[in-house]
């Protein structure tokens, strides 16, 4: 049998992380009868109902706490917690000046409600309002990055901008990075009518066909629609999508080159390249992508 005790988040900061350390240590060393002997002064489902309580909610979390009481986290953290930390601190040899660091670094931390998950989620959803998902992570990554090298805690960090993900050459170098990843799809079994509905209602021109085992079988476009729309008068021996689709589809993977993938469509002068991933459809690449790209080189280049 093996016990372990993973009790230290992981950073985000090396600041935070010793922080977050001398906190645990400082309680052990200092906590008293009363908590050492928490199964004589709380019931086992509400020790199980803060853990749970905690994990889900953070900082928002309301506690059973001993004795029956209900209490904020901020308030036990700040003034029942931090108390007993800093006499298990003082305790164990610890100076003065490495308890208030260590101790100020917890107090601010739950005063402005700012941890490192909170800092992270709240980054990426206001990012991702604007930007796409690779935009998002790359500048995610390099902000947390450039954040731990400056050595602050994370409740001093500054907000997040888009900027820190790079110039365009490294944020659209790959399909993956620009590709949409919102897909409809239809099955070859389909209606015509049912398919060109989604179209219609999505406000696309064109939808990968997936068979039953989800792979690229085809591509319906409205241009194909149309003409043979226009061609065929008697249209009753026509009903489902596999009679009208492309089933030469060109495709590219994941990690192709974005300036590739253009060339692609240019030289067979399609609008759309379907993305695969191990065989199965992972994107699409449209006239819309390369829009898309274009405004972000002209808004950087200031063209």
């Amino acid at each position: 049998m093996r016990i372990e005790n993973r009790y230290i988040p992981s950073g985000p900061s090396i600041i935070d992380e010793v922080a977050n350390t001398a906190f645990w240590i400082g309680l052990m060393h200092g906590a008293e009868e009363e908590h050492l002997n928490v199964g004589q002064n709380m019931e086992f489902d509400k020790v199980k109902l803060n853990f749970l309580s905690s994990a889900k909610d953070g900082l928002r979390t309301e506690f059973y706490w001993l004795n029956g009481e209900s209490i904020p986290a901020s308030e036990l953290i700040i003034d029942k917690l931090i108390p007993i930390a800093r006499k298990g601190l003082t305790k164990a040899n610890v100076s003065e000046a490495d308890i208030d660091n260590c101790l100020g670094i917890i107090e601010e931390r739950v005063q402005s409600r700012q941890t490192g998950s909170k800092w992270t989620l709240a980054s990426f959803n206001a990012l991702r309002e604007l930007h796409s998902r690779e935009e998002a992570v790359l500048a995610l990554t390099e902000g947390i990055y450039q954040r731990q090298k400056q050595g602050h805690p994370v409740h001093k960090w500054s907000e997040l901008s888009i900027a820190e993900s790079g110039a365009w050459q490294q944020k659209f170098k790959r399909v993956e990075q620009i590709m949409t990843t919102d897909l409809i799809t239809v099955r070859p079994d389909d209606l015509i009518e049912m398919a060109v509905s989604r179209m219609l209602w999505a406000g696309v021109h064109h939808i990968p066909v997936e068979n039953a085992q989800g792979e690229l079988a085809g591509l319906l476009s409205s241009d194909k629609f149309l003409s043979w729309f226009n061609s065929n008068e008697d249209r009753s021996e026509v009903k489902y999508v596999e009679d009208i689709m492309v089933t030469d589809v060109q495709t590219c993977e994941l990690t192709t080159l974005t300036r590739d993938a253009f060339q692609m469509m240019k030289e067979r002068e399609i609008g759309c390249l379907p993305v695969l991933s191990k065989g199965k459809l992972a994107g699409l690449i449209t006239i819309r992508e390369y829009l898309k790209l274009l405004d972000n080189i002209f808004s950087e280049s200031d063209l």
